[in-house]
């Protein structure tokens, strides 16, 4: 874990409620091209194994499940960037590492189960360079309306010949 360059901050890793976790193959598993594939379950099925009371054991790095899809979408050629995230005890990080560690420790002695417990809110929101959408390809899914990329191209802020694009099924 030497030397990794995180996209985001200390105080976004140890947010409130929830804890973004560096994996040991992070430098590798990170960013990678989406698999395309004709049965997302076959494919996946070897990546968890799920217990007699529903619960899941994740194999590997616990991410590799989100870097499936259906091939009916290969025309996307996506590539995903995925972090491993898990709940967290509800004071974020503010600067102060022994008192976050004290509050961690607190909240873990409590019984919450941090691997498997689902956190109270289920998004994580990182800073984004706002001229990183002046620079991105949008891709809108091959069933989409006129109206729907009439709201993308007015959402994006984009004027003059739109590089937002709706592929045709194949």
């Amino acid at each position: 874990m030497n030397h990794l360059d995180a996209p985001f901050s200390l105080e976004e890793m140890l947010g409130p409620g929830i804890f973004i976790s560096p994996t040991l193959n992070m430098r590798h598993t990170f960013g990678q091209k989406v698999k395309y594939v004709k049965d997302v379950g076959a494919a996946t099925s070897h990546l968890f194994e799920v217990g007699p009371a529903g619960e899941m054991t994740f194999k590997g790095e616990g991410n590799e499940l989100a870097f499936y899809k259906s091939d009916v979408w290969a025309f996307q050629e996506e590539y995903r960037y995925v972090l491993l995230a898990t709940p967290a005890h509800p004071e974020p990080f503010n600067g102060d590492i022994a008192a976050y560690l004290a509050g961690r420790r607190a909240w873990s002695r409590s019984g919450i189960n941090f691997l498997t417990a689902v956190p109270d809110r289920l998004y994580i929101d990182l800073s984004l360079n706002p001229d990183a959408l002046l620079e991105a390809e949008i891709l809108v899914g091959p069933l989409a309306t006129e109206e729907t990329m009439a709201r993308v191209k007015i959402l994006s802020g984009r004027t003059g010949t739109p590089r937002a694009s709706c592929p045709q099924l194949p």
